[in-house]
């Protein structure tokens, strides 16, 4: 055997020096421009996975900065061979990767990887580290469980980014492991990529249910509440596809880029399988409510898939796209529940929204602009809109607050409450909690998506304890 100075330290590409995976990220970087390439790519690999790296290798890959490079483990393969222990790059990457790879951090005395016969992976890539090698030859550094098999053939094992039960089945069969950055375990890695903290959003579909005062209808609460996991899950499935699609822009973003998906924690082979796997839960639901529902829940995902491939990228589409797949909500709600959703709420909401949609992107070119940013990565705005989208948002949350007001003056009111005089308190409780927002977002302190914020901001508690208050006494009290 070899001396350890002289022993050959091999490192995996995908989920080692990359936190990501570069066939994945080409795929769905092609498909951000031409989502046909798709199928391309589903018809080539009808002739093997080696074949499809082949012909992928043809293709534009994405530009190296979009890449999540892990820039402590290549300082460390540096200082290796600076003192004479020669680096091997060795991976299942096809060569355009490998090679990208090898040009921009130049630290490697060679390189080895998928052929068009030869998909490097697991048994064939120990096998071939065997064969130049020896057993017990070399060391390597991997980081999943394909690599079991290649850590067997090793000297020392060394894993990076690897996940617990990796680690767990590794330090069972091999003698001398060494942990880099592990990851955290997949369940709740996959958690934190559903966002349920956005599924808030999605509680829009009791609205209906609760504003008809139809509390004490069992059957409607529980299609209701049916409604809402359906919604969870195919707002999931959204959220999945569009960081898929969005892997470089959210890789750029101060925020985003701590996202599973960006941030190499969650394998892009898990976001896709989620991606198309809650969908058929989804609409597994939808058959237990009326088909009202379902096609109302058919044209949020339709919205959903056209606001992820083209629409995100448009400047105004885009708002009137998100405000649409809120009201959406609402309107679904009340076909799960056998509810006729009013046209003053209806058009209430979707103002109400509009606001809101253009305070998510009012803070996301502010946050550009404070970057020296000219355009926002991903979207269609610039720091010259700043104030055309803070203006017009102010006003669509005043027209919301408008249009209650003259519902308030409707018959329909006082056949629902018996104090409807105290509703007029929600116009200047709306009109606070708006100018309190859009007061933050001028001053930066929300950066993207209002909810989060909302979610930990006491004050819009109390506004919200208060609307229900208000709504409650004015149903029950008379005065």
């Amino acid at each position: 055997m070899p001396p350890a100075k002289v022993r050959p330290l091999c490192v995996d590409l995908d989920g080692t020096i990359l936190r990501g995976d570069s066939f994945w990220e080409q795929v769905f970087a092609l498909a951000h421009r031409d989502p046909l390439i798709v199928f391309r790519v589903l018809a080539w690999s009808r002739r093997g996975k080696p074949f499809v790296k082949e012909h992928l290798a043809g293709l534009p890959l994405p530009e190296w900065l979009s890449f999540n490079v892990d820039a402590g483990l290549v300082a460390w393969l540096r200082a290796e061979r600076d003192v004479g222990r020669p680096v091997h790059l060795v991976t299942g990457a096809h060569r355009a990767a490998a090679q990208l790879v090898a040009e921009h951090l130049d630290c490697f005395d060679a390189v080895h990887c998928t052929t068009a016969d030869l998909n490097l992976t697991s048994q064939r890539k120990a096998a071939l580290l065997r064969e130049l090698h020896g057993a017990g030859g070399f060391d390597y550094a991997g980081n999943s469980s394909a690599d079991l098999a290649v850590w067997q053939e090793a000297h020392t094992a060394i894993a990076c980014h690897a996940r617990p039960h990796t680690i767990e089945r590794l330090h069972a069969m091999h003698p001398r492991v060494e942990v880099r950055d592990p990851l955290p375990s997949t369940p709740r890695t996959i958690l934190r990529q559903l966002r349920p903290h956005q599924w808030v959003k999605n509680l829009l579909v009791f609205l209906p249910l609760i504003l008809a005062h139809r509390l004490a209808d069992v059957a409607a609460w529980s299609a209701s509440a049916l409604a809402f996991v359906s919604f969870c899950c195919l707002a999931s499935s959204a959220y999945g596809l569009n960081d898929l699609l969005d892997l470089a822009a959210d890789r750029a973003h101060p925020t985003k880029r701590r996202r599973p998906l960006a941030s190499g924690d969650l394998a892009p082979v898990a976001a896709v399988a989620l991606t198309l796997g809650l969908p058929i839960i989804s609409f597994a639901i939808a058959v237990f409510l009326p088909w009202g529902f379902t096609v109302a829940l058919a044209l949020y995902g339709l919205g959903t898939l056209a606001y992820s491939v083209a629409v995100k990228r448009r400047a105004g589409a885009d708002v009137i796209l998100l405000t649409a797949l809120y009201t959406i909500r609402i309107l679904a709600g009340g076909l799960a529940a056998g509810i006729l959703v009013s046209q003053w709420l209806l058009t209430f909401s979707i103002f109400f929204f509009l606001s809101l949609s253009l305070l998510k992107r009012h803070g996301e070119i502010l946050l550009a602009s404070d970057s020296n940013a000219e355009r926002i990565p991903g979207r269609g705005y610039g720091s010259g809109d700043l104030r055309l989208v803070g203006i017009m948002g102010r006003v669509s949350g005043w027209v919301s607050v408008l249009i209650l007001v003259l519902y308030l003056n409707g018959e329909a009111v006082t056949r629902l409450y018996r104090s409807p005089a105290l509703l007029w308190l929600l116009g200047p409780l709306l009109l606070f909690w708006f100018h309190r927002l859009w007061k933050f977002s001028a001053q930066g302190r929300i950066p993207g998506d209002p909810i989060p914020f909302v979610f930990t901001d006491p004050v819009s508690y109390v506004v919200a304890g208060l609307t229900g208050s208000l709504l409650a006494v004015a149903t029950i009290v008379t005065i």
